[in-house]
């Protein structure tokens, strides 16, 4: 079901552009019927539910089969989709460094354009961890068009405080230097993504990483633990298997920084 998306906080106050994507959603979409593909017909409200509500082992395959429809031109299909993923446009206009020097009301433009860009320029040669390329791909266009203004410094991190810190996402951490200060502090999934996806792309570049483990950790960083537990049922393997393995991939990662004393200007 479209529901409208409370967003405000004291400092960003997105409700504005939000507010009209949902009106707008629930005036000519929610409750008009629409074929989509040649085999089935609902309105906007269940093609979102479609989505919303696909158990584990059908996810991918009902994502894909939305964009299979948006990329034939089917402009409802693509709209479905950018309702899907508004939540995660907002969390970025909220989180990510570069959008958060802007107005508030710019950044959320941009978060929703990269979101939008990221669903019609999908490679549909890519069928498994839809959602999660679908969020990578927007993160990317986020950073690389949208760089931060501050200037933090990541400094060099042991594996063994990168241990300390758990696991990626909501549970991550890497040393930053500010100002000429030292401090340890984790990155939240609303919080610096664009950190995470800077340090995944010098490690793609300089091959610290393969390409294949660079996707693990990026999508590892974008989803919810909810999230990375059906991904790893979808992959076949345990949600503990999983964390191992990113576990293993962030002690690596961190040895490449050690070795290198990475330093960074603007995220």
């Amino acid at each position: 079901m479209a529901t409208s998306l409370n967003t405000a906080t004291p400092q960003r106050k997105t409700e504005g552009m939000v507010g009209a994507l949902n009106r707008q959603w629930e005036i000519e979409l929610a409750d008009t019927l629409h074929s989509f593909g040649d085999w089935i017909t609902m309105t906007g409200t269940e093609a979102l539910y479609f989505l919303q509500s696909a158990p584990t082992p059908v996810r991918d395959s009902r994502f894909h089969f939305m964009l299979r429809c948006a990329l034939a031109g089917d402009l409802t299909a693509e709209r479905v989709l950018l309702q899907a993923f508004l939540p995660k446009a907002v969390r970025f206009a909220h989180t990510c460094r570069g959008l958060l020097a802007m107005a508030a009301e710019d950044a959320l433009c941009s978060a929703v354009a990269a979101m939008w860009e990221s669903i019609r320029t999908y490679k549909l040669a890519c069928t498994k961890s839809v959602t999660g390329n679908l969020v990578m791909r927007a993160l990317r266009i986020i950073t690389t068009e949208y760089p931060a203004q501050d200037r933090e410094v990541l400094v060099e991190v042991s594996p063994e405080i990168i241990d300390e810190s758990g696991e990626w996402e909501s549970h991550h951490g890497v040393g930053v230097r500010k100002a000429g200060t030292f401090s340890f502090h984790p990155i939240e999934f609303d919080s610096g993504v664009d950190k995470v996806m800077a340090i995944l792309a010098w490690a793609s570049e300089c091959g610290a990483l393969t390409p294949r483990e660079v996707k693990i950790l990026g999508t590892y960083s974008t989803l919810s633990i909810a999230e990375c537990k059906d991904w790893a049922e979808r992959e076949g393997r345990s949600y503990q298997s999983l964390c191992n393995q990113v576990s293993n991939l962030r002690s690596k990662l961190a040895r490449a920084i050690k070795r290198t004393s990475l330093n960074r200007g603007s995220w």
